[in-house]
């Protein structure tokens, strides 16, 4: 029989287990709030047969065959991620959770109007866009590198990463991405002093880099409205001019259109069809390797939600990822690229038309580069169970067993080659496609492995042990919570400012108000430009009869033509009158229409020249990504304010000016909620400012506009909401740590709609351990990332 422990054993045991408990508690709190730092290991990469790391060779030879590239006559399988120079500030640190998460490659992007912004200068490639700096230490840890130099890279990039100049050439209207000699000559230019610079840092696989594959173009495609002979000889210029720029590398063109001698690669959330096509030339799998260069990840649009996204999607759950990526390789994939891997931000005026500040949100890491849970850890256990058995994947012969119309599995088997060899080698891929049920299914009769609806797994067939289930997310990898410490700054009194044209000599007075892009030519990088007029310049003049009857006048509708992708602010007489934007993710015009009321145009009415002085600020939202295809046109974009009507009569007379700066100073009551002012303060971090610390502007104050912290522009704040939710678009924007300091730090803020910035707040932001899941696999999940 049991016995009773006595009464004077219980009081100290108790004590005990509450000691340990608050102990073990206080470690388990903490955990995490200090940062961590990732370690740095030269050549961190572990490599395994059929799975190299960069530094297992002196120099690299590279080929290819149906199967997969090859490495100095080694079958090798690549897991790669995307990572972009300016949307990240610590390379480091990301390269170092790269290969913590088990990659073998990083896909790097050249973004010609961030290194070239205006026509007059040579491409810039200091400081933080020395680009072969970011592929040099990708080297030094062991990954393998693929240079995308576009000059097209879409990327959802402003201009698809084209300047803005190039579409301001006098000659006439350039035409990009086709067979236009001007376009050729410009794309060669920039193409070849890319490689050069490359070639300079000794950075190609002829040279012992880690730059072993590249791409040229990007998702190239000859439409149905497009001069197909024009296409085509464009398509077979450009195998040419990939192979002038180095010869040592494996040319790749994704997605569309491929010259000879270049790897026809897919693009998108599946890609089970591209495959069982054998790509778009009929070619992959039969004598050119299947490499999958983006495993798109989603992306975000003002106002748009994950339920409702505008256009592009908004993200895939980590069984679904893992999922589709076990389907790729079942089929014979042998490369992997997540696009994105890490997001990172759209600081400055960078983003494409529409674009959120935050970049593919839902990718493995958060766009503050924290690791997004639980997508980060289940794909680390896929990418470990697929390194291991790569040497098989690439050996194999398959053979495809179809169970039931949403049933399949792949058998992979490797034979002994000599005697030496006891056993053969065998995996399988179980596919279920069944949304509602589990299915059993197994190779050769010997195992039986129960696939999730939906899902797939890898499973040994010689031990039976299932290596990774795409479908089931194991406990740990939920076992996260994110810890927030909120107003970790204290900031000084705030300075306000209306905003005011920049001032310039001498203002032209035109008939039609000037191309945005044509304004700016000289600083394309603000987003801000300036028109007036006067309501009396309408042709017919203005007519209050409404005043010789002795009633007021009536309001007054003015129409705004302007762009997509573009807001405006109208002020009369300097009082602010109305603001209207369009945010769709496109190109081409919209009309905006506003009221004027009738104290407007009675005060204009009864002025000594009887005019009203109408102020538009335009603010562009970034330029059409898409050049040549899905609605994106092939030539100049044009941005701006095109012209304005008033009760249907146009306006005639217009003055243009680029640029907004800072005006007269106002007081805080004035300031609060006032469109069009820039507000100034300091603050000083209350938390220690350490490499990995991650810091966040909570901008839930603020209307819309920019921020600057230290001078450099974290990019647009918006306050918008999303579509049938309440959350803004984004509310967090990620303050680099390498722009940070610990005191004395300045904060400048455009706000084109009106905020309160004495709201403003800093937070801190971590990952930490928890005792239960707390971090479900959700697409926009807030538990995950904040944003």
């Amino acid at each position: 029989r049991q016995r009773m422990m006595k009464p004077r054993f219980f009081l100290p045991l108790s004590v005990v287990l509450i000691a340990v408990c608050f102990i073990g508690g206080l470690f388990w709190n903490n955990f995490g709030q200090e940062e961590v730092e990732l370690e740095t290991q030269e050549c961190g990469v572990r490599s395994r047969a059929g799975f190299p790391s960069y530094c297992d060779a002196e120099r690299w030879d590279v080929s290819w065959d149906g199967k997969s590239i090859m490495l100095n006559g080694e079958r090798a399988l690549f897991l790669s991620g995307s990572i972009h120079a300016p949307r990240l500030t610590d390379w480091e640190r990301t390269l170092d959770l790269a290969v913590f998460h088990g990659l073998n490659m990083v896909q790097v992007y050249v973004l010609w109007n961030w290194h070239q912004p205006t026509r007059d200068e040579p491409l810039d490639f200091s400081g933080h866009k020395d680009v072969a700096r970011l592929m040099e230490l990708a080297g030094d840890r062991g990954l393998f590198v693929t240079l995308r130099l576009g000059p097209y890279v879409c990327a959802e990039w402003t201009y698809g990463g084209l300047p803005t100049w190039l579409g301001l050439e006098e000659e006439g209207m350039m035409e990009f991405r086709t067979y236009d000699e001007r376009w050729l000559a410009a794309m060669r230019n920039y193409s070849l002093e890319v490689a050069a610079y490359v070639r300079s840092r000794g950075l190609w696989a002829s040279q012992g880099g880690p730059v072993i594959l590249a791409q040229i173009e990007n998702e190239l495609s000859i439409d149905d409205d497009d001069d197909p002979e024009k296409g085509a000889r464009y398509v077979a210029w450009c195998g040419e001019l990939a192979r002038e720029l180095d010869g040592s590398v494996g040319w790749l063109m994704c997605n569309g259109e491929a010259a000879n001698g270049t790897i026809n690669t897919c693009n998108g959330e599946n890609c089970d069809a591209f495959l069982e096509a054998n790509g778009q030339n009929g070619r992959v799998l039969k004598d050119q390797p299947a490499l999958w260069t983006e495993v798109e990840q989603g992306y975000q649009l003002w106002g748009e939600s994950s339920t409702y996204p505008y256009d592009y999607f908004w993200g895939d759950t980590a069984k679904k990822v893992a999922t589709n990526a076990l389907r790729w390789f079942a089929r014979g994939g042998s490369h992997l690229n997540y696009y994105m891997w890490s997001g990172g931000s759209n600081f400055g005026p960078y983003a494409a038309a529409g674009l959120i500040q935050a970049y593919s949100v839902d990718a493995p890491t958060c766009s503050n580069n924290l690791p997004h849970q639980p997508k980060f850890d289940h794909l680390l256990a896929m990418h470990r169970a697929l390194a291991e058995v790569a040497d098989v994947m690439l050996a194999a012969e398959r053979r495809l067993d179809v169970v039931s119309d949403s049933a399949r599995v792949y058998e992979l088997v490797v034979l002994p080659t000599s005697s030496s060899e006891r056993r053969r080698r065998h995996l399988a891929f179980a596919e279920n496609d069944d949304s509602y049920s589990d299915v059993d299914l197994g190779g050769d009769g010997e195992c039986l492995a129960s696939v999730a609806p939906s899902s797939s797994l890898l499973v040994d067939l010689d031990t039976c042990e299932v290596l990774f289930d795409a479908g089931r997310l194991s406990s740990s990898s939920m076992e996260y919570r994110r810890r927030d410490s909120r107003n970790v700054a204290k900031f000084s009194a705030w300075s306000h400012f209306r905003a005011a044209s920049k001032t310039a000599t001498s203002v032209e007075t035109t008939e039609h108000p000037v191309e945005q892009s044509e304004l700016t030519a000289a600083d394309p990088t603000t987003q801000y430009a300036v028109y007036e007029t006067d309501l009396a310049h309408v042709a017919g003049g203005l007519s209050f009869s409404s005043r010789k009857l002795g009633r007021p006048p009536p309001p007054q509708t003015l129409v705004v033509e302007t762009s997509k992708a573009n807001g405006v602010v109208l002020f009369a007489n300097g009082e602010f009158v109305g603001a209207g934007d369009d945010r769709e993710h496109g190109e081409g015009k919209v009309n905006l229409t506003f009221t004027l009321p009738a104290a407007v145009a009675g005060r204009a009415a009864n002025t000594r020249t009887n005019k009203t002085s109408l102020v538009i600020v335009s603010e562009n939202f970034g330029f059409h990504n898409l050049i040549g295809r899905w609605g994106g046109s092939r030539v100049k974009k044009p941005i701006g304010v095109f012209g304005a009507w008033l009760d249907g009569r146009r306006l005639t007379t217009w003055r243009s000016t680029p640029g907004i700066d800072k005006g007269a100073q106002v007081d805080d009551d004035d300031a609060r909620r006032s469109p069009c002012v820039f507000s100034e303060a300091t603050f000083d971090l209350r938390r220690p400012l350490r490499r990995g610390a991650t810091f966040v502007l909570d901008a839930a104050s603020l209307g819309r506009g920019h921020a600057w912290i230290n001078g450099h522009d974290i990019g647009r704040f918006w306050n918008v909401t999303r579509d049938g939710d309440t959350r803004p678009s984004q509310r967090y924007y990620h303050l680099p740590t390498a722009w940070l300091r610990q005191t004395g730090n300045d904060i400048r803020i455009f706000d084109a709609l009106g905020g309160d910035p004495s709201r403003l707040a800093v937070h801190h932001t971590a990952v930490v351990p928890s005792w239960t899941p707390l971090m479900p696999d959700d697409v926009d999940s807030p538990a995950s990332c904040l944003v």
